[in-house]
């Protein structure tokens, strides 16, 4: 008997080129510079003032035996100083921080 025709076989589909590569994500915050000492006693200040208005680990009767809490209030109360100062304290509040920032808002309304 004859013998029958070889089978033609296909060659294999050429492979496909890789993927390009994934380029790495965007950073989450900018390159940050080291902070100056001017930067650094004005974070300071901050954090005094605001921790020495509205401390979250004082009561009211904590803060009230503290002369520089009275200290800080007086000043809300004088003429123009006092205008000065809230506007201040306006500017020193976090408004990333959405707890702060809501605590405020209830504050000086």
């Amino acid at each position: 008997p004859p013998h029958p025709p070889p089978l033609l076989s296909r060659p294999p589909p050429p492979l496909a080129p890789p993927p390009p590569p994934v380029p790495p994500p965007p950073p989450l915050h900018p390159r940050r510079v080291a902070p100056t000492s001017l930067t650094l006693a004005m974070r300071r200040f901050r954090a005094l003032v605001l921790h020495t208005l509205w401390p979250s680990d004082r009561s009211l009767w904590g803060s009230l035996r503290s002369p520089a809490w009275w200290a800080l209030q007086a000043l809300g109360h004088f003429p123009l100083v006092g205008q000065l100062w809230w506007l201040v304290l306006a500017a020193l509040v976090d408004r990333s921080d959405e707890c702060q920032l809501c605590a405020s808002l209830v504050r000086f309304s």
